[in-house]
């Protein structure tokens, strides 16, 4: 079975977390690699991390003393009369031949990785064509300032948030003079104010490519956060959960956007952010600028991650790429028996020295030992004729 298992991550909706990383022999590095669910900037904190070595070390144990054996079980209850027999959950991770990551470097922190870790991040971009309404609706003539997409993913509906904050989103987009396009599903709102318009589907990435669109409101998913860096769009980040303040937390460094916190999100700040962004050309500069960085590339992602499933597959699972990772105890990989083993050497050299020390220093004494007990010897009988 070694080299024989190949691991696609291309449909996962977030980025790799940490534990992902492993599969493919590359080990996490909490002194500076944040993890994901953490949201940390690129230069932490003592206390950062320590709460990321925290949580990564959980982590690590509830996966280990946990969840792979719970799976090993679950697949031995359900599948334990197949044959050959299935191999356990360790044994697949330690074969893994390849890992593609729906990330790339553009969202998220440089890091050391081994060759058969694969960032593939952007490989579902592809440009369409606007249908009549949007494409007329996203013109300059309709829309003269430019227009701004609102899209909340398709895990959270903005129809049940509550009524307040429907309220407020809908006050905020009324005082702006620019067309606000709002992927929405659910009853339509009434007395709508006429630069808001609502669809129940939209066609994300070809709004994001029309050069009229000028900002993009968004929950900040990994694809969200690919497309809105591919196209250039400045963004206006609303994090719910999981990944998704991680991913907006790159898109600040990069001066591309602003957050906001979904559940404290009101009318004034949510007018303030969008005013930040359009009234600052910086914000639009910097988000071409990491548009091109990330456009700047030798192989297409899609390519990329096809050339790495045929090599695997040509190599018979390429068991030539996997590190030696795999095979440490975590004393090894924090090098403590190495450690150990110079201290010891260091503490031997160290009693040796003190011996030899102590030996010299009795030597060089041992000439004044008698002289001093005769001369004392001698004031003693002096002491007694007197």
């Amino acid at each position: 079975m070694p080299g024989s298992i190949l691991s696609l991550l291309s449909s996962s909706s977030a980025s790799a977390p940490g534990h992902v990383f492993q599969f493919s022999g590359t080990p996490n590095l909490y002194s500076y690699m944040p993890d994901i669910h953490m949201a940390f900037p690129k230069k932490m904190s003592f206390m950062q991390r320590l709460q990321n070595t925290m949580f990564g070390a959980f982590n690590h144990m509830a996966l280990t003393w946990w969840v792979y054996p719970a799976q090993d079980q679950l697949m031995r209850e359900f599948a334990g009369t197949l044959t050959p027999p299935l191999p356990y959950i360790k044994t697949l991770l330690v074969n893994i031949s390849a890992t593609l990551v729906y990330s790339d470097p553009m969202i998220e922190y440089p890091r050391p990785q081994t060759a058969n870790l694969v960032q593939v991040g952007g490989m579902h971009l592809k440009t369409g064509q606007l249908p009549k309404d949007l494409a007329d609706l996203m013109s300059s003539t309709v829309s003269p300032r430019g227009v701004i997409l609102v899209s909340f993913g398709s895990m959270v509906s903005p129809s049940k948030m509550s009524s307040s904050l429907r309220d407020s989103l809908v006050r905020a987009f009324a005082s702006t003079e620019l067309t606000v396009l709002w992927r929405w599903e659910g009853k339509t709102i009434e007395n709508l104010p006429s630069n808001i318009h609502l669809r129940k589907w939209v066609p994300q990435q070809d709004v994001l490519a029309h050069p009229n669109c000028r900002l993009f409101i968004s929950h900040g998913g990994v694809s969200s956060i690919i497309e809105t860096i591919h196209y250039g769009v400045p963004i206006v980040g609303v994090p719910l959960f999981n990944d998704q303040m991680a991913n907006i937390q790159h898109v600040l460094e990069l001066g591309a956007g602003v957050m906001l916190s979904y559940f404290n999100m009101t009318e004034e700040s949510l007018s303030w952010a969008t005013r930040t962004i359009l009234n600052n050309p910086s914000y639009s500069r910097n988000a071409q600028a990491a548009s091109q960085r990330f456009n700047d590339r030798q192989v297409p992602p899609l390519h990329n991650a096809v050339w790495w499933v045929e090599y695997v597959l040509r190599h018979h699972g390429a068991p030539h790429l996997r590190s030696a990772f795999d095979h440490l105890s975590w004393t090894e990989f924090l090098l403590l028996d190495v450690v150990a083993f110079v201290l010891g050497v260091l503490l031997v050299i160290l009693y040796l020295l003190l011996r030899i020390v102590r030996a010299v220093k009795s030597c060089l004494m041992y000439p004044f030992r008698g002289t001093g007990n005769e001369k004392t010897k001698t004031i003693k009988k002096k002491g007694k004729v007197e």
